[in-house]
């Protein structure tokens, strides 16, 4: 199990439990590193099939996040894709049948720019499910390009608090955005699915902005 996802399932253990002042007070990400120094001292107690299980739903969500962005068509065979995750085997793209070039951008689940983002080129389509360290600087990098575009949310369960504040986090992000790219159209696709998860993503492509508003199918886009 790497750092990294052991980072992201005590920050999300933690909002669960309703200590969301506690872990504001500092930072996200500063915030998973003393959870996780706390850990390795045994100050925590580790329920490792808990762990587990989280682990399973967290693979089950990305999938199913890369699955719902394909069928509506944000993932191009011809593009390039980038993914910011936790997780070379904790991925939305990596089981997507495409023929385009697939980049996995590995980061730390939290809000806020803490560590040396990598020195890499974005320049496609790229895909973020969750909040991680150094995204603004990789959003900013991608909108240099101004043929690149980019789909970035949630896919969780409704009734957690974690899913809550990405959800609240990419509301916030949308403003922000809009003042980068101010004559262009951010999509918001919000759905509920049957078994009690939510979709929530803001999508950018330049080249096929839409102008209307509309829904359908449980899907807004504004």
């Amino acid at each position: 199990m790497s750092e990294k996802l052991l980072k992201r399932y005590l920050l999300e253990k933690k909002y669960n439990d309703g200590l969301i002042d506690q872990i504001q007070e500092t930072s996200e990400l500063y915030f998973s590193n003393i959870l996780f120094e706390k850990l390795k001292k045994g100050e925590i107690e580790f329920d490792e099939n808990d762990f587990n299980n989280w682990l399973i739903n967290l693979k089950r969500n990305k999938v199913s996040f890369g699955m719902y962005i394909k069928s509506l068509g944000y993932l191009d065979d011809k593009e390039k894709v980038f993914e910011i995750t936790d997780d070379y085997n904790v991925s939305s793209i990596n089981d997507i049948k495409t023929d385009a070039k697939k980049t996995i951008l590995i980061a730390q689940s939290g809000e806020g720019c803490l560590n040396k983002p990598l020195n890499t080129k974005i320049d496609g389509h790229l895909v973020i499910n969750g909040v991680y360290d150094n995204q603004l600087i990789y959003l900013s990098r991608l909108l240099r390009n101004p043929t690149s575009s980019f789909t970035v949310g949630y896919y969780g369960k409704l009734n957690c608090e974690y899913t809550k504040r990405v959800i609240e986090y990419y509301k916030n992000l949308r403003q922000f955005l809009k003042k980068m790219i101010p004559d262009s159209t951010i999509d918001i696709i919000s759905d509920e699915m049957f078994n009690g998860d939510k979709f929530y993503s803001l999508t950018y492509n330049p080249l096929y902005n839409l102008k209307s508003t509309s829904k359908s199918n449980g899907i807004a886009r504004r």
